[in-house]
């Protein structure tokens, strides 16, 4: 998935589908295996994406939509995650912007945290500037 990136998704479902159950056979069929595994595989394909666009989910089938999602959520709070040790990006990260368009202010970071707007995205971001920025902010909420 490193090598074809998110074109890949759809033609390699039914091998990576028989991979997991190769898996699934050895290890035992969990949940957690079926989670872990369609993360990887959708994260390995997102990896390389700038900007990060979950539109290339959209074709996917529901469950496969999902877990697609799912790992480009986490591969964009990991991004926010590594932005946040630079204390240059704090400013950015932490200040405010108007509802829907934090995730085109943190593409102002560069391209380790650029994406196209998606409501998930945009949950993660609000999310992520919520926990993280907590003791960057005035009584009400607000930046210092």
């Amino acid at each position: 998935m490193d090598r074809l990136g998110p074109e890949g998704f759809a033609e390699l479902l039914p091998k990576a589908e028989r991979i997991r159950r190769r898996w699934a056979a050895r290890l035992g069929d969990t949940p957690e295996l079926k989670l872990r595994f369609w993360a990887r595989f959708y994260q390995a394909g997102l990896s390389s994406m700038r900007p990060l666009d979950l539109q290339v989910c959209e074709d996917l089938d529901d469950l496969a939509r999902h877990h697609c999602q799912e790992a480009g959520a986490a591969s964009y709070h990991t991004a926010l995650e590594r932005a946040f040790r630079d204390v240059g990006a704090y400013g950015v990260l932490c200040s405010r912007a108007p509802d829907g368009q934090l995730v085109a202010h943190f593409n102002t970071l560069g391209p380790q945290t650029e994406a196209q707007p998606h409501a998930l995205l945009e949950e993660v971001a609000r999310e992520f500037q919520d926990f993280s920025c907590l003791d960057l902010q005035g009584p009400h909420g607000g930046p210092r």
